[in-house]
Parts: C-alpha cells; sequence; structure tokens
C-alpha cells in the first residue's frame, strides 16, 4: 500500500537509472501525486540534459558519481531537505539495488521509503528503525 497522496507533500528521488527512465518516473510521480514538489537528486553530469528534458522536478546536484554507503553524510548535510517520500529509481525491478537502497534509507530523512520501478510501478511504505538498519 502506498502512502496516502493527501500526505505526501514533498518527494525526493534518487537519480539511479537512465535520463529516460527518469523523466518517465517523474512523470509519473507528479500524475500519482499531483500536490508533491518533486526533488530530484541527481549527478553534475546530467542536469543540463534533465534542463532541456523539461524534468518537472527541482534539481539537486548530487555531488558524487554513485549513490553509496561510501558517501560521508556530512557531505550531504546541506543538500538533501527533508522529505515525505524518499524513492530509488530501478531501471528495471530492483536486482543490484540494495546499496542504492540502503544509502536512502540511511542518509535521507523521510517519513515513507520506497522506490519506483522500470515499469514506473510506485512502492512506498513506513520502515521501522529495525528495517532501517536490517537495509
Amino acid at each position: 500500500m502506498n502512502p496516502p497522496i493527501e500526505e505526501i507533500k514533498t518527494i525526493l528521488l534518487l537519480r539511479s537509472a537512465d535520463v529516460k527512465t527518469t523523466c518517465l518516473a517523474v512523470a509519473k510521480l507528479a500524475e500519482a501525486y499531483p500536490a508533491a514538489e518533486i526533488v530530484l537528486l541527481t549527478q553534475r553530469t546530467v542536469i543540463d540534459t534533465l534542463e532541456r528534458e523539461n524534468v518537472n522536478a527541482r534539481l539537486l546536484e548530487f555531488p558524487f558519481r554513485d549513490f553509496n554507503m561510501g558517501v560521508p553524510a556530512s557531505a550531504l548535510t546541506d543538500i538533501l531537505p527533508p522529505v515525505d517520500l524518499a524513492l530509488s529509481l530501478y531501471k528495471h525491478d530492483g536486482n543490484g539495488y540494495e546499496e542504492v537502497d540502503a544509502f536512502l534509507v540511511s542518509m535521507v530523512s523521510a517519513r515513507y521509503y520506497g522506490h519506483v520501478t522500470g515499469s514506473l510501478e510506485i512502492c512506498g511504505r513506513e520502515f521501522s528503525g529495525q528495517e532501517k538498519e536490517a537495509i
């Protein structure tokens, strides 16, 4: 069960898939949560491309190449806003995205966590402290 629409005011999406999938996922999120602001955390190398594609999200520059546990939390303190829903973006069904998911739940402050699959299925829910630690 996904988070209630009325509770989601801000969504953070990690650009952890290609630009085409990212643009489609942002459009799907905007459709599913029309009142929410979508914030896209992305690498500098694709910001210009995303702007040319008119992606409907506020773009935040991620100062590293990959979303992984080697990124120091202190490097993100001034970048990441607290959000209602934080999502990883999968190019396919999510196999191989364990480190991206671990980054998401450990580095982003959110009420709900989840993902968007390559087929644009949105999945999000609350995580307990134990669940976050297990990831």
